[in-house]
């Protein structure tokens, strides 16, 4: 039993400490709270300061065994006149701050003060009503450390609510700061010295912004010098180090880049970081048209030969015309007229979907592009049914001797490795950035195999 009276005696001191370093802690909020609470406002100042030093007396008081029988009775008139001034407050119909704990919890007076108060009424006569017992060494002990616990939580609860002031403070510092300029797609570019001379090209500008002593934008910087030689012909990339430009642009970290079109105005919206430029530069330049190599400028050479120069020529280098020897050999002679006609009408579906290519890959705003990549598709697959067609017709000629049976075997193998390429350049088109350079580069090998096919054909063709 005499342990749960120390519990009780020191939960009490506890209580008291904790409100004493609270009101400490707030000691506007307590004169005012006690002002509040019906005090003339000549006694709140004074009343203000002097309650937390009387109850940290109190609290003392309460540890030592010898003390703690007065200090409860001190406490319970205190507890008493506190529940008083609040019932009387309430039957004014005011309801103001408590401020019993400060800041700590700052909630206005009702029934559940008043019922906080009894509870610690009773825990005082509880103590009250105690002999004295034997001197209690340990007590004291226990008591500064709940002091210092309680002292440390109030500091702490104090220091985050003024934290979390001065956070507000400042969000209303940068609301009422100018805001940095935010571009929208449509807008006119922010005029710099450098503008105007990187606008007649009439070229769709990039301005990639960087800084020396960025890290990014020194990895970044080779892949932007490679973009500045590369793509020359279709845009134009420049490097801006100047951070007034930057700002006027709304940039805020480094590396970032905007797109503007041919006009000066804003294509595409500000991208931040050297992961999303190179997604930008990829979907603005992706390789529509592979660079071929020797092998393909004659493998497209011997394509003529049977007609189908403008087909290959659409993905190939400019090549000769070669002539096909007209040949006593009827099936020879059918397969022959048959490629070169299909060469005629591929002509002009490969013409269109080049143009198309090209149209899709320099357009600037997200609707042209949609609209161009669609325009792109339907040209690609009208060719490709081209294609097609005149690999059926091939194959449904006939071919009972040798050398007309290779001709067809051979031309009818490089029109569907044709058509397959064409299939996958398709795709291309509407795939992310690293799909699309896989499909091209697929496309592309299977282009060179059917060039290969197709010259074999016309090998034959010449040799029969």
């Amino acid at each position: 039993m005499s342990a749960v009276l120390v519990a009780l005696r020191l939960l009490l001191a506890a209580v008291l400490a904790l409100a004493a370093c609270a009101k400490l802690a707030d000691r506007d909020g307590a004169r005012r709270a006690a002002r509040d609470l019906g005090l003339p406002a000549r006694l709140a100042g004074p009343a203000g300061a002097l309650l937390p030093l009387v109850e940290t007396a109190v609290a003392a008081a309460l540890v030592p065994a010898q003390t703690a029988r007065v200090a409860a009775l001190a406490s319970a008139g205190l507890l008493a006149a506190f529940t008083v001034a609040i019932a009387a407050a309430l039957a004014r119909g005011r309801r103001p701050d408590c401020g019993c704990f400060g800041r700590l919890h700052a909630k206005q007076i009702g029934p559940g003060a008043i019922a906080r108060n009894g509870g610690l009424l009773l825990l005082a006569a509880a103590v009250a009503a105690q002999p004295a017992p034997a001197v209690d060494r340990g007590a004291p002990a226990v008591l500064a450390a709940v002091a210092a616990v309680a002292c440390q939580a109030v500091l702490i609860a104090v220091l985050l609510r003024r934290y979390g002031g001065a956070l507000r403070r400042i969000d209303e510092l940068e609301a009422r700061a100018p805001a940095r300029p935010t571009l929208e797609v449509g807008a006119g570019a922010p005029s710099f010295p450098a503008l105007p001379q990187l606008l007649r090209r009439r070229r769709p500008v990039l301005l990639a912004f960087v800084d020396s002593g960025c890290a990014a934008c020194r990895e970044l910087a080779p892949k932007l010098e490679g973009w500045q030689r590369e793509l020359t012909d279709r845009l134009t990339v420049q490097l801006v180090e100047d951070r007034q430009v930057a700002g006027r642009f709304g940039v805020e970290s480094m590396p970032s880049a905007v797109l503007l079109d041919a006009t000066g105005r804003v294509a595409r919206p500000l991208v931040v970081g050297a992961r999303a430029i190179e997604t930008l530069v990829a979907e603005l330049a992706p390789s529509e048209e592979p660079a071929p190599g020797r092998a393909a400028a004659a493998a497209t050479a011997a394509a003529l030969a049977v007609g189908l120069a403008a087909a290959s020529a659409t993905h190939a280098a400019p090549t000769r015309r070669l002539r096909v020897r007209q040949e006593p050999d009827p099936e020879l002679q059918a397969i022959a007229a048959t490629l070169k006609a299909g060469g005629a009408e591929l002509a002009a579906a490969a013409q269109r979907s080049r143009q198309a290519v090209r149209a899709q890959a320099a357009a600037v705003s997200a609707k042209q592009r949609r609209a161009k990549r669609a325009a792109a598709a339907r040209a690609i697959a009208a060719e490709r049914g081209r294609v097609l067609a005149l690999r059926e017709k091939i194959d449904g000629l006939p071919a009972s001797g040798a050398a007309a049976r290779n001709v067809q075997v051979a031309a009818s193998a490089g029109l569907s490795l044709l058509a397959q390429s064409l299939q996958k350049r398709a795709r291309a088109l509407t795939a992310p950035a690293r799909s699309s350079r896989r499909l091209l580069h697929e496309a592309e090998q299977e282009l060179l195999q059917s060039l290969a096919r197709l010259a074999n054909a016309g090998r034959i063709l010449e040799a029969s």
